[in-house]
């Protein structure tokens, strides 16, 4: 779903909220915007990705932080435990990292860390919902 936020400075949509249902069940939910005031976040977003037995965010390119349920807690709301996950190191990271990791590449034929057959299917998430948006129904990808 598409929209323009009232108080937007955009002509055309600049927000959009998005349900994926993967084939094995899995839920996925992307909230965006271009014209949001107040909290900002970094260009990568904040995430959070909650699953069976705890969940993970990942919040203004800080460390992510990993959460679970305190073991032996049984109440309906349970006490939670978290720890901050280490970060991998990336040298160089960014454009520079990436444009390293093509040319190591050609060079020796050894896969990279991101490439476009992933890549791909991301890309077709996203023309997938653009078309929902468009034609106010669920799409489905054949991938």
């Amino acid at each position: 779903y598409e929209f323009n936020p009232k108080g937007s400075w955009y002509k055309g949509d600049a927000a959009a909220t998005c349900i994926f249902e993967m084939e094995d069940g899995v839920v996925f939910n992307y909230t965006g915007s271009w014209c949001a005031e107040g909290f900002q976040t970094s260009w990568n977003g904040d995430w959070y990705l909650t699953f069976t037995g705890g969940g993970l965010e990942y919040i203004l390119d800080r460390p992510p932080r990993i959460t679970h349920p305190v073991p032996g807690d049984e109440s309906f709301i349970r006490k939670q435990e978290s720890r901050e996950l280490p970060l991998t190191e990336v040298s160089p990271g960014g454009m520079g990292g990436a444009l390293k990791e093509m040319l190591r590449f050609l060079r020796t034929g050894e896969k990279p860390q991101t490439e476009c057959h992933d890549n791909i299917k991301s890309l077709a998430m996203v023309f997938a919902a653009m078309e929902s948006s468009r034609r106010r129904e669920r799409v489905t990808i054949e991938i």
